[in-house]
């Protein structure tokens, strides 16, 4: 019986069991060795994945990359840095367009000219950012002259 012990091993483990595969049959699915799989399942980050392993995983089983990469510890948690609602949303949409299309090179193109769409809107958002923050610094700063 294979018992996972960390997160990312009960991550892994739950989409193997949702989609009703033996240990084998997930490996297969994956492209990866059976022994790989396993590893990973019972020692989940312990075992520190590749990103491209994560990756086949990710495709074979129909897991979330970006959360596999947090859970392996490649990527840090969104905390109080992540980025605002506006640009997760756009991330996230890439992620579930580009997930859809993979395989189909039209698409793919026609994706490449919706990145340089939402990277301009991202940039956009970007400088409002920037602009925001550079405003209260210089307000701080005249508060702070006049005290």
């Amino acid at each position: 019986m294979l018992e996972p012990t960390t997160e990312l091993g009960h991550y892994i483990n739950n989409l193997r069991l949702a989609r009703n595969l033996s240990l084998r049959k997930a490996s297969y699915t994956c492209g990866l060795s059976p022994e790989t799989i396993r590893t990973i399942i019972s020692r989940g980050a312990l075992s520190t994945p590749r990103p491209d392993t994560l990756q086949a995983i990710a495709d074979g089983l129909g897991g979330n990359y970006e959360r596999l990469m947090i859970l392996a510890g490649h990527w840090k948690e969104p905390g109080q840095t992540s980025p605002s609602p506006e640009v997760r949303a756009l991330i996230d949409h890439l992620i579930d367009v580009y997930a859809d299309i993979r395989h189909d090179p039209a698409a793919v193109q026609a994706f490449a000219t919706s990145i340089r769409v939402w990277a301009d809107t991202l940039r956009a958002v970007a400088c409002a950012d920037e602009h925001a923050e550079e405003t209260e610094r210089q307000q701080y700063q005249n508060t702070r002259q006049f005290a």
